[in-house]
């Protein structure tokens, strides 16, 4: 991935100039802007070597974060300290997500022994628990087992449900195990793409002293970041609130034709497409079957998560409803 990335319309923006990221004016705008490129020069630093822990460049991009009115560099610089949840599967970056191999260890005429678990074993839908993992470890967690690595046990339900893998023997338990190389190329891989997304960031706020949005109340700075950081770590299928404005602008108010081909776009199958319509020819409002029906498709929008999902389909909704 380029460490400088251009993104396109910006010249179509509508812009004005101003003293600071938050509309300052003068010497006292150039000076905040210059503080903020100087802890972003610090932060660039800080990735190009191996001299400071993750865990203090995170704790910067908290900062940085604050100071950018950045909820998506907050939010990620956050999770990386913390650790990610069962419910953040889909907000993983895919450098979380590595090589394993499993092994079990079996009982055959009161003799255990210790054995491999080929995927090729498995059902095709459990071989995950033998190839692929993904770390929902804190990155602090991380860095302390770079010389150690880890093992993931198999759920109960598993081990069970394999017991008879090896005729003649009983699996008693087995687990994942993820080495240490694994471990450090996921640290190496944030630590680059945080250089990559603080590279890109300083690139954009080389602007004459920042920009506003001509008539926005949040500066285009900020949403610009916002850009920078989901297309590092997210891939370019990341919806911005422009995007999502675009998205709207092609329905038709009272059209169901420019809804249903705007839903099919982004991903929702058809027979939910019907049920929405049924509901609409209902509700004609955004009622709480039109809202139950988001939620339960959110997750369906471009693999863009939950959060962006409900948005799209939100936004989608209004402009077929008139705004």
């Amino acid at each position: 991935m380029p460490n400088e990335h251009r993104f396109q319309n910006r010249a179509d923006r509508r812009v004005r100039h101003a003293g600071s990221v938050h509309a300052g004016h003068g010497d006292a705008g150039r000076t905040r802007m210059e503080e903020l490129l100087s802890l972003i020069d610090q932060i660039i630093t800080a990735c190009t070597t191996n001299d400071k822990p993750l865990t203090e460049i995170l704790r910067q991009c908290l900062v940085l974060a604050s100071e950018l009115k950045s909820p998506t560099l907050h939010t990620l610089a956050e999770k990386e300290l913390s650790g990610y949840s069962a419910s953040d599967t889909k907000e993983i970056s895919n450098y979380r997500l590595i090589s394993v191999s499993a092994a079990g260890d079996f009982e055959s005429d009161g003799q255990q022994f210790a054995s491999a678990i080929p995927p090729a074993s498995l059902e095709p839908t459990d071989r995950w628990f033998a190839t692929k993992i993904k770390l929902f470890d804190s990155i602090g967690y991380l860095e302390a087992l770079q010389t150690e690595g880890k093992s993931c046990p198999w759920s109960d339900e598993l081990v069970h449900k394999y017991e008879s893998l090896i005729d003649g023997a009983v699996l008693l338990r087995a687990q994942q195990f993820i080495t240490k190389s694994e471990i450090v190329a996921v640290i190496h891989k944030l630590r680059t793409q945080l250089l990559q997304t603080l590279l890109s960031i300083k690139n954009e706020m080389k602007l004459p002293e920042g920009v506003l949005v001509e008539g926005a109340k949040t500066p285009a700075v900020t949403e610009i970041i916002e850009r920078v950081v989901n297309y590092n770590f997210y891939g370019p299928a990341y919806l911005t609130q422009g995007d999502l404005t675009q998205i709207g602008q092609q329905v038709i108010a009272g059209d169901w034709e420019s809804l249903q081909a705007a839903l099919g776009k982004v991903g929702i199958p058809e027979d939910q497409r019907n049920e929405l319509h049924d509901t609409m020819e209902k509700e004609k409002t955004l009622g709480d079957g039109a809202k139950g029906w988001i939620s339960r498709n959110a997750g369906k929008v471009l693999d863009v998560g939950v959060d962006v999902g409900a948005k799209v389909l939100a936004e989608l909704l209004k402009g077929y409803l008139g705004g």
